[in-house]
């Protein structure tokens, strides 16, 4: 966790980065530190708000670092085949066999 003036931060961004620049992801904080809104101690415990939205991205990461190397390789990913609709008949169909 970093906290500082922007130029400094980026600066300092910047550096971490060139370490492993597919690997190092950056998300800025909305509340200070012990903010009392977001803060565990004076919440009484448990997950803070929006924990649960950060596991879901961290698990997410491992392919959009493969992603970005991809595009690094100049490769282009595969058009994606459109979804189709499900029916309205088929829908209630499935329904009455529930």
């Amino acid at each position: 966790m970093v906290t500082g003036e922007q130029e400094e931060v980026d600066g300092l961004v910047r550096q971490v980065r060139a370490l492993d620049p597919f690997g190092i992801f950056v998300k800025e904080r909305a509340f200070a530190p012990g903010e009392t809104f977001r803060c565990r101690a004076t919440r009484g415990g448990g997950p803070r708000p929006g924990f649960h939205n950060l596991e879901r991205e961290d698990k997410r990461l491992p392919g959009i670092i493969e992603g970005l190397k991809a595009v690094e390789r100049g490769e282009i990913p595969p058009a994606r085949k459109a979804r189709k609709k499900l029916r309205v008949d088929k829908l209630k169909e499935i329904i009455q066999q529930s």
